[in-house]
């Protein structure tokens, strides 16, 4: 009957589409382009490519919700409706969401939605390759484009203070399916995930006040399905409630469960070996409990997550500045049966990218100006113009001379046409030059060796007289006087 009617094989073909439409109406995700004579599918831009380079922050709430501001400015907690991770990233950038059995799956940040409010968030399980039944421990991202560089590390950190770092060359990029980024034992916990750069000091605080400071080279890098080493000695009922990366600017700060706080100095916390009990960070008393850690300066805000009331945000110099042996002060107010759960700490990840490396700058050439008796050299200044020429051609030099070469008398000096001869300062006198006279001599000297002279020589004389010389060099002039055993050679006409 189907077969023999067209209208009820038309409404069929209705129902089908409509049902197709239903299970599988989602926006195109392949990217069509027509390729030129000579392209390959290699050199095609991707949508990461296209997406406007933008610094953006990423908020995630408890429930999981995921979106990207859309104006770039950090959200300001309002009432409820505040994030439970909060980072600055870049759109091009990839985002990397681990849950706490150490599951990781990647979201392009450009296809984050774009929101006002945490609230008007999406569900990490419908962007990423995660279930709902994963329980999202923390956030981190990386640059898209680009080689990251190979010493950095990715560190991440459990509850029960297992720490391990794995090279960030190992980390997968954008992908659709999920991968391990540590493995974690059984009554474990991942939370929290940090980027180094290998040469900084760890630092972990426990829920009983106690605090551990150890160089990163005691974590040797591992694989990712590696669960890595332990960290610190937890006593019992203890676990780790926070990591920070050391040194960095600013003070800790640590907060309780009943709303005290206090900032310490970085140098409270000596560097020790991997794995030890370390220092009381704080004595507390009875049930109370360390909630949160942080570094920072005295003008960073943290949102403090209350059991009851809705979150409160807290300047860092609110609390006071004290050592570890001290009792700290109230910093958040509570009312009776509430308590600090936790704090979120707005984090601007780094770029752990490889830097081009800087051409040398060229160093400018000295050249050292220098006479005979009383000459100074200058290295190291290329603005100074040249003073003196080297050359090997012909030149005629006119020459002053006086009328007599006796002792004490001063020397000749000669003005070249082509270059300028360099003099030196004689015995007892300064040479300067005066006009030409009517009458001409003609000299000849023997070529005389490079002078790098910038002095230049004049004489003074009651009569002058005017010599012409032919010289293939530049004449060096001697230090004493003629009659004083210099030799000259010239021949008067």
């Amino acid at each position: 009957a189907l077969l023999r009617s067209a209208v009820k094989m038309r409404q069929v073909i209705a129902e089908e589409l409509e049902y197709v439409k239903e299970e599988y109406g989602d926006r195109r995700r392949t990217q069509i382009v027509q390729l030129q004579h000579g392209a390959t599918k290699a050199s095609l831009l991707t949508a990461t490519d296209l997406a406007p380079s933008q610094t953006v922050w990423v908020t995630i709430t408890e429930d999981g919700l995921v979106g990207r501001v859309a104006d770039g400015k950090q959200p300001r907690p309002s009432g409820t409706d505040v994030p439970y991770w909060l980072l600055q990233v870049n759109t091009r950038d990839i985002l990397y969401l681990v849950s706490e059995t150490g599951d990781t799956a990647t979201v392009a940040v450009h296809a984050l939605p774009e929101l006002e409010k945490p609230s008007e968030g999406t569900s990490y399980a419908k962007l990423s390759a995660l279930t709902s039944d994963d329980i999202l421990a923390t956030a981190f991202a990386l640059p898209s484009d680009g080689e990251l560089s190979e010493n950095w590390y990715v560190l991440t950190v459990t509850r029960q203070g297992m720490v391990k770092k794995s090279s960030l060359s190992e980390v997968p990029g954008l992908s659709a399916k999920p991968f391990t980024l540590a493995k974690v034992n059984d009554g474990d916990r991942l939370a929290w995930v940090r980027l180094t750069n290998g040469s900084q000091e760890v630092l972990l605080g426990t829920s009983q006040g106690m605090a551990i400071r150890f160089s990163e080279d005691e974590i040797r890098p591992m694989g990712l399905v590696a669960a890595g080493v332990m960290g610190i000695k937890l006593q019992n009922r203890d676990e780790v409630i926070g990591v920070e990366l050391l040194p960095d600017e600013g003070e800790v700060l640590l907060v309780t469960s009943d709303g005290r706080g206090k900032r310490v100095a970085q140098a409270q916390f000596p560097v020790q070996g991997r794995y030890g009990q370390g220092v009381i960070g704080w004595k507390l008393p009875g049930k109370t409990r360390l909630a949160g850690l942080t570094v920072g300066r005295g003008t960073t805000r943290v949102t403090v997550h209350l059991m009851k009331l809705s979150a409160k945000s807290l300047r860092l110099d609110e609390a006071p500045l004290q050592t570890r042996s001290a009792r700290g002060g109230q910093v958040i107010e509570l009312k009776t049966g509430d308590e600090v759960l936790g704090i979120t700490v707005p984090h601007e990840l780094p770029r752990p990218m490889d830097e081009p490396e800087a051409a040398p700058k060229k160093r400018a050439s000295s050249r050292s100006s220098s006479g005979n008796s009383g000459a100074q050299s200058t290295q190291d200044a290329p603005a100074k113009p040249k003073t003196t020429r080297q050359t090997r051609s012909r030149s005629t030099s006119t020459t002053k001379s006086s009328g007599s070469t006796s002792s004490g008398s001063k020397s000749a000096v000669s003005k070249s046409s082509g270059s300028r001869t360099s003099g030196s300062r004689t015995s007892g006198s300064r040479t300067t030059g005066s006009k030409p006279a009517a009458s001409r001599t003609r000299t000849t000297s023997k070529p005389a060796p490079k002078t790098r002279s910038s002095s230049t020589s004049k004489t003074t004389t009651g009569k002058t007289s005017t010599s012409k010389t032919s010289t293939g060099r530049t004449k060096r002039s001697g230090t004493g006087s003629a009659a004083s055993g210099s030799k000259k050679t010239t021949d008067s006409t």
